[in-house]
């Protein structure tokens, strides 16, 4: 039977965890390679399973183009500028209705997470205009507000403030009771402790709420346009589409898909960047 001197004993622990945390390390960094070629691999399949759908004739050639020839357009459109553009110009509506809704949504979602009497005031009439399409108030929001950046951003903030506002309301009452005491035993006022201890511990909720009002501001930005702004992608698209350059149309919606998944991936980036102690508290990648 060996024995193991104090100091051999004693780095042995390090060791391990030296071990641990450089294995943990590796399998991160051949997880992201590994997951980037399954959504690739998806790509193509998708890309696959559209030509066969047009080889069958189970989607019409005229109105369905090949993947080549939408490819084509979008280089030349994007070279012609007009794609660029329209996109520019979708992003922008985009970026003001959003800020728009993300404001207003966490200073509500904070004030009803807060208060219990503005929480039964609001209830009732927050359950009432969520569930209302923002593509049924064009016709008001014409009448109100014209055509134009300011129908735009009515309808954009209409429709996405609500995941901000009730995640964010959920992320303050679930605030831990422990680091509001903790936040009341070193002096902190009340707003005071909103500020350094209610928002901070609510902000994974907040940007939850703001991953979906992303996405769904960037439908609401589209669909708008094609309605009624006469600018952006939607105008684009419609417009080609209605003289039978099909190729051009679909090439606006890959353009719209495009924002859509920088817009998530931007969102999804903020929050890692700010909410770093997340994902150290769940051990790693989320």
């Amino acid at each position: 039977m060996t024995t193991v001197r104090g100091s051999d004993s004693a780095s042995r622990p390090v060791r391990r965890a030296e071990d641990t945390t450089g294995a943990a390390r590796d399998a991160g960094a051949w997880r992201r390679p590994v997951r980037a070629a399954k959504g690739i691999g998806g790509v193509v399949g998708a890309v696959c399973v559209w030509e066969i759908l047009r080889a069958t004739s189970v989607l019409p050639e005229t109105n369905a183009p090949s993947v080549g020839a939408i490819s084509s357009a979008l280089f030349n459109e994007i070279s012609e500028g007009s794609l660029a553009t329209a996109a520019a110009q979708t992003t922008y509506a985009w970026a003001v209705g959003f800020a728009t809704a993300a404001s207003i949504g966490v200073l509500l979602g904070t004030l009803v997470g807060l208060s219990q009497w503005a929480d039964a005031a609001t209830g009732p009439l927050f359950n009432f205009l969520r569930p209302i399409p923002a593509v049924a108030l064009v016709p008001v929001a014409i009448v109100l507000l014209g055509l134009g950046l300011r129908m735009q951003t009515f309808l954009i903030s209409f429709a996405s403030v609500w995941p901000v506002v009730f995640n964010t309301r959920y992320g303050v009452r679930n605030v831990d009771p422990l680091h509001l005491d903790s936040g009341r035993i070193l002096g902190l006022r009340r707003l005071a402790l909103v500020r350094r201890v209610v928002l901070p511990g609510a902000l994974p909720a907040v940007f939850t709420g703001l991953r979906l009002a992303a996405s769904i501001a960037v439908v609401v930005t589209v669909v708008s346009e094609l309605v009624a702004s006469g600018t952006g992608l939607g105008h684009y698209v419609d417009l080609h589409q209605q003289v039978g350059d099909m190729p051009e149309a679909y090439a606006g919606i890959v353009a719209a898909g495009t924002i859509g998944y920088l817009v998530n991936a931007a969102v999804l980036a903020a929050d890692r960047l700010t909410v770093r102690w997340r994902a150290i508290t769940v051990g790693g990648d989320r």
